[in-house]
């Protein structure tokens, strides 16, 4: 069993392998919303009486595990995940609507841009999940100035697929329309694009971060 809390009154069963994670319920109920409505619901099981036990079939229990010791502040090792490993955690964290608790070590997962242009794309989804709008148009502007051509390899290996293709069809655009201006992707234009995955809302806060001159967007 991982354990988080030792104390902690709740086994979590994480995966297809159901590995076990101790933790506590006041933990998940002040740090995600959704943990919060799934123990409301009545989804904590107590077939000892004493300590609850709530299954996630469908997690990953390391990242599961990596999130919840953040969440505690238990190991300061976190800070020192690897790329694919903070691309793990950030798909729960946004599953389980946690961003607002990973900002700092959010930004700390950020503070350079990766040379390896995967570990850039693990980065990017990273930020992407977690909300972090410098970091997502940092390393989407790295990736555009790669031109990596195996860039839609690491689309089709992102957790949303459908996500991994757009993401790689808005930097394909802004390599094509950019020319040798480099540029990187608005999050909040990203997230609410329909067909032209770069173009500015109307009234967008970061005007700056959009492909100016001849391909200026009004």
């Amino acid at each position: 069993m991982y354990v988080v809390i030792s104390s902690g009154d709740l086994v979590l069963v994480v995966g297809p392998e159901e590995r076990c994670i101790q933790v506590s319920v006041d933990l998940l109920r002040t740090s995600s919303p959704v943990f919060d409505d799934m123990i409301s619901a009545g989804l904590v099981k107590t077939p000892d009486g004493v300590q609850g036990m709530m299954n996630l079939p469908d997690d990953n229990a390391l990242a599961l595990l990596h999130a919840l010791k953040i969440l505690y502040g238990a190991d300061p090792v976190m800070g020192q995940l690897t790329t694919k490993e903070i691309q793990e955690v950030a798909v729960l964290v946004d599953k389980y609507r946690m961003a607002p608790r990973f900002q700092f070590i959010g930004t700390f997962w950020m503070r350079s841009v990766p040379a390896d242009n995967e570990e850039c794309w693990h980065l990017m989804t990273a930020a992407f999940w977690l909300r972090l709008r410098c970091s997502f148009f940092e390393m989407s502007k790295e990736l555009a100035r790669g031109r990596d051509p195996t860039l839609f390899k690491y689309a089709n290996e992102t957790p949303d697929k459908v996500l991994g293709l757009r993401l790689g069809m808005a930097i394909q655009q802004l390599q094509i329309e950019g020319g040798s201006m480099e540029m990187g992707l608005c999050l909040d234009c990203f997230l609410n694009a329909d067909e032209n995955l770069i173009e500015p809302r109307p009234n967008c806060d970061f005007p700056d971060r959009h492909l100016e001159g001849g391909f200026l967007y009004r």
